[in-house]
């Protein structure tokens, strides 16, 4: 049976994940467990010296949650980071599952399984499997909503705000956006409720983009720190 299968798979994962167990070990992580740990406790400069990964809230706010729950711990600072990681192995598998049949789900979760990158990054306090995760939900509440009669514009509407938390986790994550880019020529597509997807990207980020602009005075402030800081590609 197909669930035993996905079961084994999800073994599988797992037990790379306990034999490759990366936990807190380079710089980036140990900043966001501080960032993550010093939330709501410290105020923020609001200046061009704040770190710009102080502003990740898609990975902060959940650890820190954890960390006022279980206590800080490197168990506590990894655990959302690998939830998340298997959650995009079964979302991974009911996409192949829509497109091409159970088969090729499994077989399509399968080599995510054992994929390097989701073994090592999935058990680290990094966005490197956060922004693929969100991204993945992106496509398949489209997906969800393309096939949907009554309520697509929920499901593409879910899809965009998910596009807006792997931008807030990852700011270069918004090249994805070109998956979208086909669909937004279809009128028939607009008429059944694309707009809430793009209405799910674009309102949350007025909303935060806002708040910074009161914050700094600059309603770019998240991409310029970032710019000037580490990713020169965002410049544009």
């Amino acid at each position: 049976p197909s669930w035993w299968v996905l079961a084994g798979i999800f073994a599988v994962n797992a037990i790379l994940k306990v034999v490759y167990f990366s936990g807190l070990c380079q710089a980036d992580d140990f900043s966001y467990g501080v960032y993550a740990y010093s939330f709501f406790r410290l105020p923020l400069p609001w200046d061009m010296t704040l770190d710009f990964r102080a502003l990740r809230l898609a990975l902060l706010l959940p650890v820190s949650v954890l960390f006022r729950i279980m206590g800080t711990s490197e168990f506590a600072a990894v655990l959302y980071p690998t939830i998340v990681s298997f959650g995009t192995l079964l979302l991974v598998f009911a996409i192949g599952r829509r497109v091409a049949g159970t088969a090729a789900g499994l077989f399509a979760a399968g080599v995510f399984a054992i994929f390097p990158g989701d073994v090592i990054y999935g058990t680290m306090l990094l966005p490197d499997v956060l922004a693929p995760f969100f991204m993945t939900a992106a496509v398949w509440a489209f997906l969800r909503g393309d096939a949907s009669s009554g309520r697509a514009q929920w499901w593409w509407l879910g899809a965009g705000v998910s596009m807006f938390l792997a931008f807030n986790a990852r700011e270069n994550s918004y090249w994805f956006l070109f998956f979208f880019l086909p669909f937004a020529f279809d009128a028939a597509r607009w008429k059944k409720g694309l707009w809430a997807a793009a209405a799910g990207f674009a309102v949350p980020i007025v909303i935060l983009y806002g708040f910074y602009a009161l914050k700094s005075g600059d309603f770019f402030y998240n991409l310029h720190v970032a710019e000037s800081q580490r990713d020169p590609l965002l410049k544009s």
